[in-house]
């Protein structure tokens, strides 16, 4: 089986400056987790507190939390609580779903970008061994969509036990089932207050397939194509998508 990521060909960083996305996987070889406080679900790990309650594992004390027994309030004391946490969390999101439209526009640079395809059981995403300054969160694993009106309650002493926490992250709302969602999520020991992300090396064989987008410049298909030719990616296969002539559908045709 395949996971996938739908990326641009380049980004650029909050200098203005435009980064190579296709230099920073093919030549350095390099996946981004990125820090989930810039994702774009408003939600995104921040379940409903039910209740602020206090253990030796726990940043909020009895004192504090009886200050603030208002519910809005009780978020704002958790997730303050928590955030020195979530700036140095890293998740990388895949995708069990390579030919979705709002996918490519969305996430693909309006399918301009390509779609890389990863080998869903390759012990990078189940058993890769990281610096003793970083630790695995969790590893590659299906998020959950539930109902909207069933936002997860947790009280705040719940989030740092382990199987509530890999919950947290792998919990959405239904409305987000559409992106058909994989995730594995680290954590860095660091002395900066924030984070954009986590730079992961991968082995090459973690890669199988390249999908180029309908829309891709012809730059990025020379790039591409270009690839094989090394003796680092001879093994990959190149599709670029295309429009079927009787439905809504991408069809992926391979690039030789």
């Amino acid at each position: 089986m395949s996971v996938f990521k739908y990326m641009p060909t380049h980004i650029y960083n909050k200098n203005n400056e435009k980064i190579g996305i296709l230099k920073y996987i093919f030549e350095d070889n390099l996946l981004w987790f990125g820090n989930p406080l810039n994702f774009n679900d408003p939600f995104e790990l921040k379940p409903n507190i039910k209740e602020l309650v206090n253990d030796e594992n726990h940043l909020v004390v009895d004192m504090v939390s009886s200050y603030f027994n208002d519910t809005n309030q009780a978020h704002e004391v958790h997730y303050a609580s928590i955030n020195p946490i979530l700036n140095n969390t890293g998740i990388l999101c895949l995708s069990g779903n390579k030919e979705h439209l709002a996918m490519w526009a969305h996430y693909a640079n309006n399918h301009k970008g390509i779609v890389v395809e990863f080998a869903k059981n390759h012990s990078f995403f189940s058993s890769l061994k990281l610096p003793n300054y970083a630790v695995i969160l969790h590893y590659l694993e299906k998020v959950v969509y539930i109902p909207k009106n069933n936002r997860k309650s947790i009280n705040s002493n719940e989030f740092f036990i382990e199987d509530t926490l890999k919950d947290i992250f792998l919990t959405k709302s239904q409305d987000w089932a559409y992106e058909d969602e994989y995730r594995m999520s680290v954590y860095v020991e660091t002395n900066d207050e924030y984070i954009d992300g986590i730079d992961i090396r991968f082995p090459s064989d973690l890669i199988n397939c390249i999908y180029i987008g309908n829309k891709a410049e012809k730059e990025t298909i020379t790039y591409i194509m270009s690839l094989p030719k090394t003796e680092q990616w001879k093994h990959l296969k190149i599709y670029q998508m295309e429009l079927d002539t009787v439905s809504y559908k991408l069809i992926p045709k391979e690039l030789t």
